[in-house]
């Protein structure tokens, strides 16, 4: 089942960019577009969205530093409560693979601010980053303890795009319950 999420992810990913013609840092209404796409071509982003994205959404590498996704992957032994261990090859192309697209190489045009709302800190969680917290500051807390959003982490639930890197405030839907 996850093989062929990955492969439907992956296609749909690849023709996206085709037709988009995008280059990185275009629009930030196109989601993967604002990637390269040897980016996600890549197997590292398959394994990636193999590994990550089989128990919660894999988050764009650009909305952390490097920092922080090398802190993340060294400590997948207790991933937030949860061991999420792979082999050491796995984690370590992953880990670069995060590193190498992370906030520093600016795939995402929300890039640059997340950097700068992080000022030198070194987050573990995209959702405790500023720059995200300030883009949700008008959502009561109580939102995110709806069953159906359950938390800060679950992007998807208020994010119909999330899934394809589109977080535009236009698509946002809240659930009621």
């Amino acid at each position: 089942m996850r093989i062929h999420t990955t492969i439907v992810l992956a296609l749909s990913t690849g023709i996206i960019l085709f037709l988009l013609g995008e280059a990185p840092g275009d629009s930030d209404r196109r989601g993967p577009a604002r990637a390269t796409a040897a980016m996600l071509a890549s197997p590292e982003y398959e394994a990636y969205a193999e590994e990550c994205g089989s128990c919660h959404l894999a988050y764009p590498p650009g909305l952390l530093p490097a920092r922080s996704w090398r802190a993340v992957m060294g400590g997948l032994d207790d991933h937030f409560g949860e061991s999420a261990e792979l082999d050491a090859e796995t984690t370590r192309a992953i880990g670069d693979w995060l590193a190498g697209n992370a906030a520093e190489a600016r795939t995402h045009r929300k890039s640059a601010k997340i950097l700068k709302s992080v000022r030198g800190a070194t987050p573990l969680r995209v959702s405790t980053t500023p720059y995200v917290l300030g883009k949700h500051d008008e959502i009561r807390a109580s939102v995110f303890r709806r069953k159906s959003v359950a938390s800060r982490a679950n992007c998807a639930a208020c994010h119909p795009s999330a899934e394809r890197w589109d977080f535009d405030d236009d698509d946002v839907r809240i659930p009621r319950f």
